[in-house]
């Protein structure tokens, strides 16, 4: 019996039990656990494998969930109570390791793409070194972040002289992405640092155009370089630390956007340079959990979670809409759903059971404005990279770094938009 195994193994090390099932239960590796408790490792290994006890990440849960149902059971408890307070204790801990587990599962999808990670993640303690690294970091950024809230000299709020709504398209940043101009014979230059000055003067230029309470801020993808075209080998950090880096800028000069607007709606999808995965076949499986814009998204959402007036939705589908009296605005990266294409509107229709009015998007890097079968616009975003080695390689240049500024009126009809451009 199980408890005639606790028991003796307690008599026979002195270990009280409780506590080393919890440090287990923490997460606890082998050799955490025999240090902790001063017992060598094979007994250890031979008393939790008795109990039916996994080491696995990936089965440990499961196996600690078995074992005390079976205990329970054993003790004569009302099993099917202790399983539903077990059940309510776990939604609570997943609704709080929320982040911790996308990043875990992040990391072992980026493992599989990259050869010197996937020898390293063989490493049980290397492993669990990583977790706790991005775990730390984000810590810090939050720290980092509440020290410059509190500091930002807030100017005056700005009184909205009109109803209407204005709205940005954030996108195709390619961020970590680095262009020498030696190699494009002088025609640009981009890394991480002019990418956070573009970026700091995209939103300036928001605030500088700003009219109304509410601003819809639509992040259409690739704001990072991520792992597709081999880029991982060439970017100047690697996906993971650009996320991190890139999620601290953006949260930044959202909470800047806060004294100008009552109400910042983000809209995000995710676009093709994101995906962990590089076979395209496997593009929209579990596309929450195989994008780095997603996880990108959860550190902005974590970061940003004491500022009321920011709310972030980000499409796991890759597409969403915003619905207007006058017809809805779908949004999308582009590289699925071609802006323009006299086939998008009906199928976002058909999709989504209303009248779509207007289409964002990105993937293009050129910034296009044209008028669609409703009578609304088809908008697609510039990219704040310009030209690069692969745009020009493959001709699509000449590439002009932008963005675009706009404005609906009360019915969701566009009655205004600006090119941002950028000089540097």
């Amino acid at each position: 019996m199980l408890k005639n195994k606790i028991k003796d193994f307690e008599g026979t090390y002195g270990i009280d039990f409780n506590q080393f099932l919890a440090h287990f239960e923490q997460g606890y590796s082998r050799s955490e656990l025999t240090e902790a408790f001063g017992i060598t490792e094979m007994p250890m290994r031979r008393f939790i494998y008795s109990l039916g006890l996994e080491f696995s990440k990936a089965k440990r849960q499961a196996s600690i969930d078995e074992f005390k149902y079976n205990l329970s059971r054993e003790e004569g408890y009302d099993v099917d109570l202790v399983k539903e307070l077990e059940q309510h204790n776990h939604k609570l801990e997943e609704k709080v390791g929320k982040l911790y587990k996308s990043l875990t599962h992040a990391r072992d999808e980026a493992n599989h793409n990259r050869k010197a990670l996937r020898e390293q993640a063989r490493s049980e303690n290397l492993e669990e070194s990583i977790t706790e690294v991005l775990s730390g970091e984000l810590t810090d950024v939050r720290a980092e972040l509440s020290e410059w809230a509190l500091n930002y000299k807030r100017p005056m709020k700005k009184i909205a002289k009109t109803m209407t709504t204005d709205f940005a398209l954030f996108s195709d940043v390619h961020f970590s992405e680095v262009v020498e101009p030696s190699s494009i014979e002088n025609l640009n230059e981009f890394n991480e640092k002019i990418a956070e000055q573009r970026i700091d003067h995209f939103f300036d230029e928001v605030i500088l155009k700003n009219s109304g309470n509410r601003l819809i801020l639509f992040a259409l993808g690739d704001l990072l370089q991520g792992i597709i075209h081999n880029s991982d080998f060439l970017n100047e950090n690697v996906a993971p630390k650009a996320m991190v880096r890139l999620a601290k800028i953006v949260s930044r000069n959202l909470v800047k956007l806060t004294e100008f607007y009552s109400e910042i709606d983000v809209r995000a999808c995710g676009g093709n340079h994101g995906r962990l995965h590089n076979d395209k076949k496997q593009i929209n499986l579990k596309h929450s959990q195989i994008h780095f814009e997603y996880l990108l998204f959860e550190f902005v959402e974590e970061l940003v979670r004491d500022f009321e007036e920011i709310s972030i939705h980000y499409s796991k589908s890759g597409m969403g809409i915003v619905e207007f009296p006058d017809g809805a605005t779908a949004y999308t990266h582009g590289d699925t759903y071609r802006i323009g294409n006299k086939d998008t509107i009906p199928s976002f229709e058909e999709m989504f059971g209303t009248r779509i009015l207007n289409v964002f998007g990105g993937h293009t890097h050129k910034p296009d404005f044209s008028l669609n079968i409703r009578g609304g616009y088809n908008l697609s975003n510039g990219a704040m990279n310009g030209m690069t080695n692969y745009s020009t390689s493959m001709g699509f240049s000449p590439i002009k770094p932008a963005q675009i500024f706009g404005r609906y009126d009360t019915r969701g009809n566009v009655i205004e938009t600006h090119i941002i451009n950028f000089n540097k």
